[in-house]
């Protein structure tokens, strides 16, 4: 129900704020109600648009890459193998076809100790050919394994999200919590100006500033007030 009243509180504003600059720029009253009526009519079907999508969003890659590097490299080694259509390992490793695919994805991009593991296993197991999948890698780590006598490439982490999207084998995320930090300075400030209890306050004031416009010669600074204050009243509303 709150909800509800605040959307149409926002609605309201967003009428007013469009009929006093309508009124200012046509001078008539009656046309610039009207045609304010259906401007709000059409930003709110707009609105309502994108926050449909936006309940549909794309799937989040800052928490997929996440989830990769807090789950350790044999659960990606297994996301790997199934978009492949291989068999799940048991290790952070997979050997196909003459090749390596080694994983060491973490919080952070690999460097040459991760390049000289991959290539002391690809030894062990004989292979002339390595496929590191990693989060990134630094330069130095990509210079040395351009220097090793063997094929060595990368998946990054991007490549490796579209890989397992093209194979509809992107895993169900983890719901990550989005915590409570302490907020200080200008960010502080900003959110007491613009907290939603301070809305009533800020319409109040554009609704006054807005009846001003059509009594005082002054139309133009009242005029810009009132869409100041009406503003600010919406924006009080879309972030609670």
């Amino acid at each position: 129900m709150s909800k509800a009243i605040d959307f149409a509180a926002a609605r309201f504003a967003v009428f007013i704020l469009l009929l006093i600059w309508l009124d200012y720029l046509t001078g008539s009253f009656v046309g610039a109600a009207i045609l304010g009526f259906l401007l709000t009519l059409v930003l709110a079907v707009i609105g309502k648009t994108a926050k449909s999508k936006s309940e549909h969003k794309k799937y989040p890659k800052k928490d997929f890459y996440t989830q990769l590097a807090l789950m350790g490299n044999v659960y990606t080694a297994k996301l790997f193998a199934n978009a492949k259509g291989l068999d799940a390992p048991e290790d952070s490793y997979i050997l196909s076809g003459g090749r390596l695919y080694f994983v060491s994805f973490g919080f952070f991009g690999v460097t040459e100790v991760d390049i000289a593991t991959a290539y002391r296993k690809s030894q062990e197991l004989d292979v002339k050919s390595i496929t590191l999948i990693c989060r990134a890698a630094s330069r130095s780590a990509q210079l040395l394994a351009a220097q090793l006598p063997l094929s060595f490439d990368f998946i990054f982490a991007a490549d490796f999200f579209k890989l397992l999207k093209r194979a509809d084998a992107l895993p169900e995320l983890i719901e990550f919590q989005n915590p409570s930090l302490p907020k200080n300075g200008f960010k502080n400030m900003f959110s007491s100006a613009f907290a939603a209890e301070n809305s009533k306050y800020y319409m109040f004031s554009g609704l006054l500033l807005s009846a001003l416009t059509f009594l005082t010669p002054l139309k133009l600074y009242y005029v810009i007030m009132a869409s100041i204050s009406l503003i600010f009243a919406v924006i009080c509303k879309i972030r609670r």
